[in-house]
């Protein structure tokens, strides 16, 4: 290498320190610190000696481009080499790789002459000239994996402690990538989104006046992506109120095209089955179930799996909670692609999901055989009547939802939608079934849905589902719950075979379930709750796959199933306001059940020793089973159990081997008015953290080593006989809540130890006279104290109150003290003071701190 070349390198080096190149940047950001927080520190760390891939990726529109010029800008200087190569997909489609391989090479090397004549040399002289050289590289809406490979195939193409940045649609592509960090360009929260909205709409950070509902709304429709802000607002920038309105009420039928443009790239380069799916998700799945609607688009050949999959890659949808969830925009868009399939004739779409428009083609008969999909809300219009005719041309009907989005018992019972009594309507391609409120007392003699996959009839008239002959052999759930005339079933393991959900909820008038159901081997949930006139169950033979199983309300069952298979899979057995007498000795043979719900089986009268083998069981409820009187032994360790509610029994001792329950955090006795004392062993309980004895009048104390109890957070003993607490109670560091009798009439020293985070009303109150030991500033915890209505005299209020630092909550009224502790007005966490008809005491207001903080809170409670 000679002189003149080393010494020209050095030149252009030194010049490049001094002639930063940076890139223009809108003036109007919201929010961009936060982000970068987040970015250069955690993700690009310039400290780094190593070669880092960052990856910026999320929906068009979102602000990708802006975050990575900002970045780029911030840490420049940091940088030998830099390069921003803007539009890689576009210019990749338009010039090819080669030119952007040129680009980059001239941003590194601007003075040589860089000639090469394919990607390959390309490649070579990228990686020749930029492995020495510490290089910032920003790669901008990259959509393919070969555009990586040509620009920035390797980290050892590039020097110690370079950076390559990467802005895409596409997560997946910086996944495959492996990238060393990922971050996803989020939309603005609402209060941003009206800033940036206003700053190009008035050029100021907040609506004009008479504009603020207007502005609202826009920024509502907008859903804060950055770019639909940007467009809107500088198109309204100087229109009247009048031109806002209109723009508003246009934009409700029809997108603004510059964002549609940007947004509907993403959908142009979809598969056709990914397009399938995003336009059913627009229309009709947005918001909905994620495995729900994987089962529906795979019974219509749309390979969900992978394709959801795709979608989410691509930032078209995102997954949250297993829900399927769509922008706004993108959601408008996909409509907006439906309608223009036939601009003029909403007939010849692929999909209805507007009301209005069902509405036109049902009632005019103008449906084709283009409709696959019709999503009805019946709740916004007036009457339609529905005939065989409606529906007569569509031929290939996938999906059918007909419902009211206000499902309130008045919608329910003024049935908008007509049917003739003969009607029909195309089945053999239906999916998805959903019509709530059908009026007809059973499906069309004509129906043969054999790819039907849910079937949904809520509040419908019928007396029977379908004909006994009818093979539904894909049908894999079957919700009917408040069709109160409905009387039987069908045979499903005939019929469908396949069926893993049952939901019959609220089916009062049903007297029977076929006895093939006890053999449904595939079903996971079958649910009869509240199916008043049922009486009996049939024998549970081969339901090994199901896990819930709910017959709560169902009060004229008195036996309890019979099993005789294997149920290893049942996790929920809801048997509530049942009128079961006794449980059999095989319950104990269901060895992953997590919860028993028994509350309110007022005919209980005992337990089978083997509900203590439960070793899954994690909630047993037993509230309100009154004629129950024992609890069995339990002989070994229950670990997983957590809540036992025994409130409302007949209970009068728990047995010692309540101690085996040693994961056990809430026992619940409530009002268990025999109950008469508790077992020493209750102190070993060490997970116990809420102990409820109120209303037990017979319990007058509690173990003496309660104080054993270190994870005790809640001990609720109000209405018991009780005058004596222990003395370790005072040991209980934890202890949030403390409800003990509230009283009358109180000895003025008794008072210094009354303090709860919630006590209970007192107007039952028999005036016991309670005396806690001492030790009152152990409870720093405790936020509420309620004193009311203790009609205590002067000295009365504890100065251990005092002491109290985390209360937030006091109440005094009802009461008749003259004074109040100086030392009050230190508990600077004090929110809320309630004094209600107590004489204020004059000296009270002298403090400073009471009269900024307590006084305004005074004047509160008496203006409530």
């Amino acid at each position: 290498m000679d002189e003149a070349y080393i010494i020209e390198e050095i030149t252009f080096h030194i010049l490049k320190r001094f002639q930063n190149k940076l890139l223009h940047v809108d003036k109007n950001l919201i929010g961009m610190d936060d982000r970068l927080e987040e970015i250069i520190p955690e993700m690009i760390d310039p400290s780094s000696n190593d070669v880092r891939m960052v990856g910026i990726y999320g929906l068009g529109g979102i602000g990708k481009t802006t975050i990575a010029k900002v970045v780029y800008n911030r840490i420049a200087s940091h940088f030998m080499t830099t390069s921003f190569i803007a539009n890689v997909r576009e210019d990749s489609e338009s010039r090819g790789l080669l030119y952007l391989q040129k680009q980059l090479l001239h941003d590194i090397l601007p003075i040589h002459k860089n000639f090469i004549s394919n990607v390959d040399e390309g490649i070579q002289m990228i990686k020749e000239r930029l492995c020495f050289k510490k290089v910032l590289l920003v790669l901008d809406d990259v959509n393919n994996l070969d555009q990586l490979i040509a620009l920035a195939g390797d980290r050892n193409w590039f020097g110690p402690g370079s950076r390559i940045i990467v802005t895409t649609r596409d997560r997946h592509l910086l996944e495959v990538y492996k990238m060393d960090a990922f971050y996803e360009a989020k939309k603005l929260e609402h209060k941003g989104a009206l800033e940036l909205f206003s700053r190009h709409a008035f050029e100021q950070k907040h609506p004009k006046q008479g504009y603020e509902t207007l502005s609202d709304s826009m920024v509502r429709y907008v859903d804060g992506l950055p770019l639909g802000l940007k467009v809107l607002g500088r198109f309204l920038f100087g229109k009247t109120i009048c031109h806002w309105e209109s723009e508003l009420q246009k934009l409700d039928q029809e997108q603004n095209p510059e964002i549609q443009s940007v947004l509907k790239r993403s959908y142009d380069e979809l598969g056709r089955t990914e397009k399938e799916i995003f336009l059913d998700v627009a229309c009709f799945f947005n918001g909905e179930d994620k495995d729900r609607v994987t089962r529906i688009l795979d019974a219509c050949k749309f390979y969900p799996e992978i394709g959801i999959q795709v979608l989410s890659d691509k930032c078209l949808i995102t997954i949250f909670d297993n829900k399927i969830w769509m922008h706004d925009l993108l959601q408008q868009m996909g409509r907006d692609i439906v309608r223009q399939e036939c601009p003029k004739d909403p007939g010849k779409w692929s999909r209805l999901c507007c009301p209005e428009d069902v509405n036109h083609v049902l009632t005019r008969k103008l449906g084709t055989e283009a409709i696959e999909g019709i999503v009805f809300d019946v709740s916004v219009l007036k009457r339609i009547h529905v005939t065989t005719k409606s529906f007569e041309m569509m031929n290939k009907l996938r999906l059918l939802k007909i419902y009211w989005a206000d499902e309130s018992a008045h919608m329910r019972e003024d049935n908008k939608v007509k049917l003739s009594t003969d009607l029909e309507f195309p089945s053999y391609d239906l999916r998805y079934l959903h019509w709530h409120g059908y009026f007809l007392q059973s499906l069309p003699s004509s129906f043969d849905a054999e790819n039907l996959v849910e079937l949904d009839m809520c509040y419908s008239s019928l007396k029977q589902l379908w004909e006994s002959d009818l093979l539904l052999e894909k049908l894999n759930t079957v919700r009917v719950s408040f069709s109160q005339h409905l009387m039987e079933l069908p045979d499903f393991s005939v019929s469908a075979p396949n069926l893993e959900k049952l939901i019959l909820d609220g089916c009062s008038s049903l007297l029977k379930v076929h006895p093939s159901i006890g053999r449904l081997n595939k079903i996971t949930v079958l649910n009869l709750k509240n199916c008043r006139k049922l009486s009996s169950f049939p024998s549970i033979i081969d339901m090994k796959a199901l896990e819930i199983l709910n017959l709560s309300g169902c009060s004229m069952l008195k036996k309890f199933p019979g099993i005789k298979g294997n149920m290893e899979h049942l996790l929920e057995h809801h048997l509530a306001s049942t009128a079961i007498e006794e449980l059999p000795s095989s319950i104990g043979d269901i060895t992953g059940l997590v919860r028993l719900d028994l509350k309110r089986c007022k005919n209980l009268k005992r337990l089978p020793a083997s509900v203590c083998k439960l070793k899954s069981l994690e909630c047993l409820f037993l509230t309100g089973c009154s004629k129950l009187e024992s609890f069995p032994e339990i002989m070994e360790d229950l670990e997983n159990l957590k809540e036992l509610l025994l409130d409302g029994t007949s209970i009068e001792v728990l047995p010692s081997s309540i101690e085996h329950l040693k994961g056990l955090v809430l026992l619940n006795m409530r009002k268990c008015k025999n109950l008469v004392s508790l077992p020493n062993s209750i102190c070993n309980l060490r997970s116990l953290q809420t102990l409820i004895v109120s209303g037990c009048s017979q319990l007058r104390q509690l173990p003496k080593n309660i104080g054993s109890l270190q994870c005790l957070e809640q001990l609720h003993a109000d209405g018991t006989a009780i005058t004596q607490p222990p003395d370790s109670i005072v040991v209980l560091r934890n202890l949030r809540v403390l409800i003990y009798p509230g009283c009358k009439i109180l000895p003025s020293t008794s008072l210094s130890s009354i303090f709860s985070f919630w006590l209970l009303p007192r107007k039952s109150s028999k005036g016991i006279g309670l005396c806690l030991p001492s030790g009152f500033s152990s409870f720093r915890y405790c936020t509420n104290v309620n004193l009311s209505d203790c009609k205590q005299l002067e000295g009365a209020i504890p100065i251990g109150i005092c002491l109290l630092i985390s209360l937030k909550k006091l109440d005094l009224s009802r009461n008749n003290f003259l004074s109040i502790p100086a030392g009050i007005s230190e508990l600077t966490n004090l929110k809320d003071l309630s004094w209600g008809s107590s004489r204020v005491p004059q000296k009270f207001w002298k403090f400073h701190y009471v009269l900024q903080t307590i006084a305004p809170l005074f004047y509160r409670s008496h203006q409530m």
